[in-house]
């Protein structure tokens, strides 16, 4: 596959080889996320809507539609353990693995465009309410919602990358750590620090992420058109038992269950997505350039949706304004997070660059370097003591 089909910006990982069946399915779960944010922005509660549309079709199948954005998150944390996670584990068996790669690569990609978004989220807090805590916005920065702060008020998906940054830095300690090398001190630390910070989150979603790391090491093995129906067909099943125990708000051991299924589900899915060759076309190129913004997309789409509510606010009836809206709102997210990724995100590879080249040198080589491209100065002669 030539790699001229992958965008500038896109992930370093897209250009070693991932299959764009997997970029498809990264955006159509971002897409999903934003479907189900932009019919809550739009729309009252299905059970507060009016009782004629309560009865209209078009309702119940917006509504259907739109209800599976937590179900798309897990996919995202399945296919960032599947990716990062599985290629961090092939680089370890190779023996490979460099943690000043390694780090450049996961501060590049996550903190460019997300320094920026909670920064528009924090603006556009304070341009609706008038309030802002800097307390919150310090906390969103260091990727401590849901442990120390709660995430942006105008941004709530943001709970998501607190575990996705965490997931990284835990990985990275235990590579070192199994790289053996001469300072395990240090990583031994930080994989502390990590594990209680879970202690705060939810564990299993770490284990979800393990596991998807493991399927990702894993040789795929050969192709089976059964298997890949199986796996969708298990994969949808799990989709709609999940929805259910969110539905009823069931916090028992069965809806752990059916998360947990979930994932596994999913990551069979992809899987065995990921055994099919396919042959560069262009619905495949589209596919890689749609999921190369969908972390933008994830990060940007909600602070937009809430400006629009602001001025739209949330409807109980269903007719062609209404829709139209909702349309709009999803239309908006898209080029809005298009806009975004162009601003930052397309600039990662220019960011890894640098940071690569920084982790390559010590402190002292970089001063010296630092020091040696300054202009030089005249200097007045010493003067000698007789």
């Amino acid at each position: 596959m030539s790699s001229k089909i992958f965008p500038e910006g896109a992930p370093d990982i897209q250009r070693k080889g991932i299959l764009p069946q997997l970029d498809w399915l990264r955006f159509l779960a971002a897409f999903m996320v934003v479907l189900k944010h932009s019919k809550d922005t739009s729309w009252v509660s299905y059970s507060m809507m009016d009782e004629a549309s309560r009865a209209n079709i078009i309702t119940k199948i917006i509504f259907l539609l739109t209800r599976y954005g937590f179900e798309a998150v897990i996919v995202f944390f399945v296919l960032s353990g599947y990716l990062v996670g599985g290629a961090t584990f092939k680089r370890l068996g190779t023996g490979k693995f460099d943690i000043g790669d390694y780090a450049a690569d996961r501060v590049s990609r996550i903190l460019l465009p997300l320094i920026p978004a909670i920064l528009i989220a924090a603006g556009v807090e304070y341009t609706i309410t008038h309030e802002l805590s800097w307390w919150t916005v310090a906390g969103n920065l260091a990727s401590l919602q849901g442990i120390a702060v709660p995430s942006m008020l105008y941004s709530p998906p943001l709970w998501t990358l607190s575990y996705e940054v965490w997931f990284y830095i835990v990985n990275g300690a235990i590579a070192s750590i199994a790289m053996r090398s001469r300072n395990i001190v240090l990583p031994m630390c930080v994989l502390s620090g990590g594990l209680a910070i879970f202690s705060f989150l939810r564990v299993d979603y770490l284990c979800i992420w393990y596991i998807g790391a493991i399927f990702g090491w894993m040789n795929i093995g050969n192709k089976s058109t059964s298997n890949l129906v199986f796996s969708i067909a298990a994969f949808l099943a799990f989709v709609v038992i999940t929805d259910i125990a969110i539905v009823k708000n069931d916090t028992s051991h069965f809806a752990r269950m059916s998360i947990f299924s979930l994932s596994i589900s999913s990551l069979l899915m992809v899987r065995e997505m990921a055994k099919f060759e396919v042959v560069e076309r262009s619905i495949w190129k589209i596919g890689t350039y749609l999921s190369s913004f969908s972390y933008s997309l994830y990060l940007i789409h909600y602070p937009v949706l809430f400006m629009i509510q602001a001025y739209f606010p949330k409807n109980n009836h269903m007719g062609y304004a209404e829709v139209s809206r909702f349309f709009i709102s999803v239309a908006a997210s898209l080029i809005s997070g298009y806009l975004f990724y162009a601003a930052f995100e397309k600039h990662t590879p220019k960011l890894r660059k640098f940071l690569r080249k920084l982790s390559g040198r010590s402190v002292g080589e970089e001063l010296v370097v630092t020091i040696a491209r300054l202009p030089v100065l005249p200097l007045a002669a010493p003067v000698h003591n007789p």
